[in-house]
C-alpha cells in the first residue's frame, strides 16, 4: 500500500490545484457521481468501484487531517480523466473547481466511450464543499461558474447540484446519452432548497429547552437566556427551540464522558427522524460543538432538526464568554431567536433574514442597555463605505445557498451590514415607520402574498426593482443623512 504522510495529506494550497489527486478514463461508473469521502472504509469502497473491484494501490490517508472528493463523469466520449483545477476557501466554504474536457483523438482512431473519474484530497475545513465547473465556451475568456454539487455535514451528506438546474455543461454537468444523473442531482438540490425555504416553527406555549455544558460559568447562560426572553416578549413565543450553550474557559470540557454526553444530547434532537445512523452523528456532528469550544472558536448560529417530529430550531452558542461580555451577549441571542420567529413564515431573502435579525438586536439591545443602536448601524455603514471592490448589492444576496462564490464571499457585508440598513430603509418607507409593526405585521403579509409583493405593499413601492434602486440611492447619501433616517423610526 502507498502510505501517505501527514505532511503530504495536509499540503492543500488555496488558489492552486490539490497537490495529490488520482484519476483515469474508465471507472465503470455510468452516471455522474460527486461524493465526499470522510473515512478509510468509504475510501476503500470508492477505490474498488473505480478500479474494477481491486484495492491495489489504495492510498492510506489520515482522515483526521483531510477529506477526499470523488468525481465520476459518467458515460461520455473521449474524456480521459476528471481533474481538480483549483481549491480555494471563500467565507465558510471550500471551493473545488474540477474539469472533465474531451480530449482530441489522433486521426484514424475512432471515438472512445469513457467513464472518467477523479479523486482529490481537500482540507477538513471549511466543512461545506462547493464543487463547481466553468461552463463558458471560451476557455481563454472570463469563467462562468456553475455549482454541480454541495457536500458536507451542513448539506446532510447529500449530493446537491446545479445552481441553474436547466443549464447544460458540455464538459461535466450534462450526463452522457444514457445517464440522467445530473438532472437527478439538480432535482435533489432543488428539493433540499424547497425544504429549507418552508416554515418549520410556529407560535406555541412551550418555552425553549436549554442544555448548558458542564462547569460553564452561569453568567454566560444567564446573558443568553436574557436576550432570548427579551426577543420572546417582543415577537411572541415560537418554536420548538432547543438551545445549546457550550464553552470552555479553563478545562471544563476535558472529561471525555462529558463530551460524549454533549454529543448524545445534541444527536437525540438533531438526528431524530434522520436516516443518518446515530453512531455517525455521535462521532461527527455531535462532537463538533465541543471540539470547536476546545479549539477556542466562537460561534452563534441557528440550525434545525428538520426530520424531527415536530421540526425543531436549534440555537447554538459556542464560547459565549468571548462574545463581548455580559453587556453585549444578549444581543447575539436576540439575533438568533429572531430567526426562530422568521422561520414561522414563508421564505424571505437572506439579506432580510440576517439584516432583520441584526437590526432588531441593535434596537432591543439599546432599549435594555446593551449597546447603542445608531452607533452600531453607523459602524455597519462605515464598514460598507470602506470596502473598495464590492461590486454586488443586496439584490444579489437573496439566497446564500445558491449564491455564486464571488457573491458568497460578501455574505457578511451584504446580508448583515447592508441587510440591517435595508430593513431600516423598508421600515422608513412604511406608513407607520414603526419597528414593531414591521416585525409583527409584515411577516404575516409574506404568508399571504410572498415576500416581494409584501415588501412592495409595505413600502408603497411599485416593484422590487424600485425598492432596490431606492435603497441603493440611500446608500450613496452622506452618512449623516442615513443616520438621520434612523431618527425618524419609532418602536
Amino acid at each position: 500500500m502507498f502510505i501517505m504522510s501527514i505532511a503530504i495529506a495536509s499540503a492543500l494550497f488555496q488558489g492552486t490545484a490539490p497537490t495529490v489527486q488520482w484519476g483515469g478514463a474508465n471507472s465503470g461508473v455510468n452516471q455522474t457521481r460527486i461524493q465526499l469521502v470522510t473515512d478509510a472504509e468509504m475510501l476503500k469502497e470508492v477505490w474498488q468501484f473505480t478500479h474494477g473491484d481491486s484495492i491495489a494501490g489504495l492510498p492510506q490517508i489520515n482522515f483526521d487531517r483531510c477529506r477526499v472528493v470523488l468525481a465520476c463523469r459518467g458515460r461520455e466520449m473521449n474524456v480521459q480523466r476528471v481533474t481538480a483545477m483549483e481549491i480555494d476557501q471563500v467565507q465558510q466554504e471550500t471551493i473545488l473547481t474540477i474539469d472533465a474536457e474531451q480530449s482530441s483523438r489522433v486521426d484514424g482512431n475512432p471515438p472512445e466511450e469513457t467513464t472518467a473519474w477523479g479523486l482529490f484530497i481537500i482540507p477538513m475545513m471549511p466543512e461545506l464543499v462547493r464543487v463547481r465547473v466553468d461552463v463558458s465556451q471560451d476557455r481563454d475568456g472570463e469563467p462562468q461558474w456553475e455549482t454541480i454539487a454541495i457536500l458536507g455535514h451542513d448539506a446532510n451528506q447529500r449530493q446537491r447540484g446545479g445552481e441553474q438546474a436547466g443549464r447544460q455543461d458540455s464538459r461535466f454537468g450534462e450526463p452522457g446519452p444514457r445517464s440522467s444523473s445530473h438532472s437527478e442531482i439538480s432535482q435533489e438540490f432543488e428539493d433540499h432548497l424547497e425544504r429549507m425555504r418552508r416554515p418549520f416553527t410556529k407560535k406555541l406555549a412551550q418555552p425553549p429547552h436549554y442544555f448548558i455544558s458542564h462547569g460553564y460559568d452561569e453568567r454566560w447562560s444567564r446573558a443568553i437566556k436574557l436576550g432570548i426572553d427579551v426577543a420572546r416578549d417582543y415577537l411572541g413565543n415560537h418554536g420548538p427551540v432547543q438551545v445549546y450553550i457550550v464553552g470552555q474557559e479553563d478545562d471544563e470540557l476535558s472529561d471525555p464522558a462529558h463530551r460524549d454526553a454533549i454529543a448524545e444530547t445534541f444527536c437525540k434532537v438533531h438526528n431524530a427522524g434522520s436516516d443518518q445512523p446515530m453512531e455517525d452523528c455521535l462521532s461527527r456532528d455531535g462532537q463538533e460543538m465541543t471540539q470547536k469550544a476546545i479549539d477556542g472558536e466562537t460561534e452563534a448560529f441557528m440550525t434545525m432538526a428538520m426530520d424531527a417530529d415536530p421540526p425543531t430550531a436549534e440555537l447554538v452558542f459556542i464560547n459565549a464568554h468571548t462574545m463581548g461580555g455580559e453587556e453585549m451577549m444578549p444581543t447575539r441571542s436576540i439575533h438568533e431567536y429572531t430567526h426562530v420567529y422568521q422561520k414561522s413564515f414563508e421564505f424571505t431573502p437572506t439579506w432580510m433574514m440576517e439584516g432583520g435579525a441584526e437590526f432588531l438586536a441593535c434596537h432591543l439591545g439599546e432599549q435594555h442597555g446593551w449597546g447603542d443602536r445608531d452607533q452600531t448601524m453607523e459602524w455597519y455603514a462605515r464598514q460598507l463605505d470602506q470596502v473598495e471592490d464590492l461590486e454586488y448589492t443586496i439584490s444579489d444576496m437573496e439566497e446564500i445557498e445558491t449564491a455564486m462564490p464571488d457573491v458568497a464571499r460578501w455574505h457578511r457585508e451584504l446580508a448583515y451590514d447592508a441587510g440591517a440598513w435595508a430593513v431600516a430603509f423598508a421600515i422608513s418607507k412604511s406608513p407607520s415607520r414603526s419597528i414593531s409593526q414591521y416585525y409583527r405585521s409584515f411577516y404575516p403579509m409574506v404568508d399571504e402574498m410572498g415576500w416581494q409583493a409584501a415588501l412592495c405593499q409595505y413600502t408603497r413601492m411599485d416593484n422590487i426593482d424600485s425598492f432596490y434602486e431606492g435603497f441603493e440611492s440611500l446608500s450613496q447619501q452622506p452618512l449623516a443623512d442615513r443616520l438621520a433616517m434612523l431618527g425618524t423610526l419609532k418602536d
